[in-house]
């Protein structure tokens, strides 16, 4: 009975220990990571070292941002759904006089190859196929210049008054806000070889981190939150655009497809949708309550009156 015992002792240390160590390991990188995103999210050091001076930039501000529409497609899906298809239509429509590209897994990975080599091996250690476009997008437009555009966005107007405005104030990059916070890089025109998009490049390795949860790993590591982290430590932010809703909703209409969502965001609307339905039972609830409560002090009422002689007829 006592080696019974000692046998059941033992396998609870062992499970202990086999639990701790990853919950250290855990910890370990939340700490890290801590550091960094509170560091660039945060504290913003707005390193200037790191990027021409604002005040020599006035050869940049005289480009303007190209007629160049540029889209990716193939890292995902090979085949093209017709929705995608008639979004693609509303682009070339509205702007005859540009150029337009439409990319693919094969033609990214060969200007990656020729022209970015210090990023390759990075691009293709990427878990996930929308981090590799979202890399795509930065090394495109770093190197044409020109518009990046999701599949998922339709035109609703040209951009050309857009890239006009641009050009007179001297603006070098157009992006526009993101809900709750942020920007977005779903579309944006800028200017080629821009400091802004280098910088976003170069710091590609640095964010390249586990984030515990994919969606945050897509987001922090190259998405679109990673790229409003570079913009808070952009120093030069007066170069640029961010076109607030009320105005990008002139030009173009975002439908998120979701197609890069992944089992986290499915648990995390489902419990959205639990929890709001919840709030409606308690709200509900809270509101019988306050019926109950004011029948019984009506009821009350009656009866003290009633005792008092002061029955209504």
């Amino acid at each position: 009975m006592q080696n019974g015992l000692n046998k059941r002792v033992l396998w609870k240390k062992v499970l202990f220990f086999i639990l701790l160590l990853p919950a250290i390991v855990i910890v370990f990188l939340i700490l890290k990571n801590s550091t960094y995103l509170i560091s660039e999210f945060i504290l913003v050091p707005n390193n200037t070292s790191q990027f021409e001076q604002c005040d020599k930039m006035e050869s940049i501000g005289q480009k303007r941002i190209p007629k160049i529409i540029h889209q990716v497609h193939g890292f995902k899906d090979l085949q093209m759904n017709t929705d995608h298809l008639d979004k693609i239509k509303t682009w070339k429509e509205q702007h005859s006089d540009y150029i337009y590209y439409l990319w693919n897994a094969t033609t990214v990975n060969r200007l990656i190859q020729n022209e970015y080599k210090h990023l390759f091996h990075l691009f293709t250690s990427y878990g996930s196929w929308i981090q590799r476009a979202d890399v795509a997008r930065y090394v495109i437009l770093h190197y044409y210049g020109g518009w990046y555009i999701d599949l998922d966005v339709r035109c609703k107007a040209g951009l050309q008054d857009l890239v006009l405005q641009a050009y007179f104030e001297k603006k070098t990059g157009i992006f526009h806000t993101t809900y709750p916070a942020g920007i977005s890089n779903d579309i944006f025109g800028i200017t080629p070889h821009h400091p802004f998009l280098k910088s976003v490049l170069d710091n590609l390795p640095n964010a390249n981190r586990w984030y515990l949860l994919p969606h945050w790993n897509i987001l922090l590591s190259a998405g679109s939150t990673y790229m409003w982290g570079r913009l808070l430590n952009y120093p030069c932010k007066e170069n640029l655009i961010v076109l607030e809703k009320d105005e990008y909703e002139k030009y173009f209409q975002i439908e998120h497809d979701g197609s890069w969502h992944s089992w986290d965001d499915k648990v995390g609307l489902m419990l959205l949708n639990v929890l709001q339905y919840k709030s409606l039972l308690t709200t509900l609830m809270v509101l019988f309550c306050l019926i109950v409560v004011v029948c019984v002090r009506l009821t009350c009422s009656s009866k003290h009156l009633t005792l008092n002689g002061f029955s209504p007829k």
